[in-house]
């Protein structure tokens, strides 16, 4: 075991030891099976409700009803109360992680507390009836619950917002004695992130759909128990669990309903996923924190539980037992400037199988394994190989690349695997189980860049068929002048004429702009990003993948023209081949017995407006490019032998 992750475990039994959280879950509230109809809720009406505000223990709380706003929900009705007693005098209200939270009378459950104030009276909060709750599990093959008919409004102007911030500007415009509602946010506990990685995490919560979400930082516990063995009751703290393992990202919430093996809980959506494969696991509170804007719960998950399957605007639904499928992510990162040698460290994670959620998750996982590893963010040039295992495909998909980056190595690194997650997740031919992903990564802070001086030519005239040598004299950083040569073979059938050969640096695209948006971006502008990845070239996803596996790599040099009375290059082609600059991109191989071998690229054949090309792979990122003019001919044609005539007789 790492020693991370030891020191984490350790951690986790000194706090389960001062908070009691190996004790067994707290008295289950009393109810005797049966639901209470909202027709019969009315102001005045009391109830109590249940939650867990420290460790697991299972703690009630008074509910006083004021009243039933009709519709105002997204599912349907939504009950006003008031909540009291020492558990909400100790938190400070209704608190981010009580969404859940079920609340009976007389032993009949009436719902889940799901909404609550901002900058407010945190004691004032909705309930979504359980009535609405239980048509999810129709989703699942259950019976379907009776509709409730509509109750008389309550007594409060009210009116909803989706965020706090949305809530205060309301507040300012709405008449006097308005109150504004927000859902509960949902705490989203990271753990194992530095503080750039958990920056990323909550720019991208924000951009979810659901919500609102409150990212706190916490730790990494391990599970200490088989799936299936943790039993729910109304009022437990659950996890919903994205990421597991070195780095780990879980949404808290409460048990609603539960018959033992199927559960409910939160009364608002997650990430209002709809049909989902996502895991859901125990959870303990560390705290439960006060706050002016709304308190909250800070805590763990601890062992895995079973696989929650809806997440619809009435809550989430799930069963005990086996979990879903889940991607397993391995990354070794190895420090070339470290004093005590080239010794990698290993990360290993786990991301639920969403293709939706999948490549940002490996992404930003991939991300905190590399400043981990190297202990620093900025600068420098790093190799990188990934492989990706998927169900379904033929063989591994693996790519090799080298990048240099003047500001953010470790940033600039994850841009291809990201693509290449992304490729294979959102691909439009058919379903890619992504299986295993792989990342191996060698870093130095030194600039491992080449800069092409100068273009040497063996020939400027050469036939179609034949090929030309060209010497390519590269300055690397600060050190001696290298020469490298490249043979660049004409096609047979190329028309005659004079064409522009250009030799550059081998770029690639630019990363796709989920995660990496932030990223990457120079300025910060705000301006909405265009989603998803535009996609190789391909009529099939094979023809993609192949397209995306032997693409050009930053550390090639590449010699290529366009055949004379051929189709223009591309724009986008020429400025790329024009701009000595353009080029931060990705890395080399990284097999040590590929390591220091060139390797060649076959020509390409002339026509459908590609070029002639010829690539070869060098042990630095290139930079810069030069041409020379090139004259094809026709290639000479050997005369043949004149026929002997008839009858002749030889001397």
């Amino acid at each position: 075991m790492p020693f991370t992750r030891l020191k984490a475990h350790a951690l986790w039994l000194l706090v389960a030891a001062l908070l009691g959280l190996t004790a067994p879950a707290g008295a289950a509230p009393i109810w005797n099976g049966q639901l209470f109809p909202v027709e019969e809720v009315a102001p005045g009406l009391r109830g109590t409700g249940y939650t867990v505000i420290g460790g697991t223990d299972i703690e009630a709380f008074d509910v006083l009803f004021l009243g039933v706003l009709p519709g105002a929900g997204p599912a349907g009705d939504l009950l006003l109360v008031e909540t009291s007693g020492p558990l909400i005098e100790q938190t400070g209200g209704i608190a981010s992680g009580m969404s859940g939270s079920p609340v009976f009378v007389d032993g009949r459950l009436v719902g889940a507390i799901a909404y609550g104030f901002g900058y407010a009276d945190h004691r004032i909060g909705l309930v979504t009836p359980i009535g609405d709750m239980l048509r999810v599990l129709e989703r699942m093959g259950a019976e379907d619950a009776a509709a409730q008919a509509p109750s008389p409004a309550g007594p409060r102007q009210v009116a909803f917002a989706p965020d706090e911030a949305t809530a205060a500007q309301l507040l300012a415009q709405l008449p006097p004695g308005t109150e504004v509602l927000v859902p509960l946010a949902t705490p989203l506990m990271a753990g194992g992130f530095g503080p750039r990685a958990l920056h990323l995490v909550e720019g991208w919560a924000k951009r979810l759909p659901g919500g609102p979400f409150l990212t706190v930082p916490t730790g990494t516990a391990p599970a200490s128990v088989q799936p299936g063995t943790v039993s729910f009751q109304p009022g437990s703290a659950f996890g919903v669990q994205l990421l597991g393992g070195d780095v780990s990202l879980s949404a808290l919430g409460t048990v609603t309903w539960t018959d033992g093996d199927r559960f409910l809980g939160l009364g608002h959506p997650f990430l209002n996923g709809g049909a989902v494969h996502w895991v859901t696991s125990g959870a303990a509170i560390l705290r439960t924190v006060s706050s002016a804007q709304m308190p909250f719960k800070v805590g763990v998950v601890t062992d895995p539980a079973g696989t929650l399957t809806q997440d619809r605007a009435a809550g989430v639904a799930g069963r005990l037992g086996p979990l879903p499928e889940r991607v397993q992510v391995a990354v070794r990162v190895t420090d070339l400037d470290h004093p005590q040698g080239e010794t990698p460290q290993r990360f290993s994670f786990w991301a639920v199988d969403d293709p939706w959620l999948l490549p940002d998750l490996v992404t930003v996982g991939v991300l905190q394994a590399l400043d981990q590893g190297i202990d620093r963010i900025g600068p420098g040039t790093a190799r990188v190989l990934f492989r990706l295992e998927a169900e379904s495909l033929p063989q591994t998909l693996v790519r090799d690349n080298m990048v240099y980056s003047e500001s953010d190595v470790s940033a600039l690194a994850v841009g291809e695997l990201l693509e290449g997650v992304e490729l294979l997740a959102a691909n439009p031919f058919r379903e890619v189980p992504l299986r295993r992903v792989e990342v191996e990564a060698r870093i130095t802070r030194q600039p491992q860049v080449a800069q092409i001086v100068e273009v040497r030519p063996a020939a400027t005239r050469v036939a179609a068929g034949d090929s030309v040598l060209i010497e390519v004299e590269l300055q690397t950083y600060r050190g001696p002048r290298e020469t490298r040569a490249i043979r660049l073979t004409i096609p047979p059938g190329t028309p005659a004429g004079r064409v522009a050969v250009t030799v550059r640096g081998g770029y690639s695209t630019s990363p796709s702009a989920v995660v990496h948006a932030e990223l990457f971006a120079e300025e910060k502008t705000g301006e909405p990003v265009e989603e998803g990845l535009p996609l190789p070239e391909g009529g099939s996803l094979e023809e993609q993948l192949e397209t995306f596996r032997t693409r050009e790599r930053n550390y090639e040099l590449v010699a290529e023209f366009y055949p004379p009375f051929g189709p223009l290059p591309p724009a986008e082609s020429q400025a790329g081949a024009e701009n000595p600059a353009r080029t931060e991109g990705e890395g080399a191989p990284m097999a040590e017995e590929d390591r220091d071998q060139p390797r060649t690229h076959q020509p390409s054949l002339p026509g459908n407006g590609k070029p002639v090309q010829a690539r070869l792979a060098t042990d630095w990122v290139i930079r810069g490019s030069d041409q020379f003019e090139l004259e094809i001919v026709e290639p000479v044609q050997e005369e043949e032998p004149a026929a002997e005539a008839p009858g002749s007789t030889p001397f």
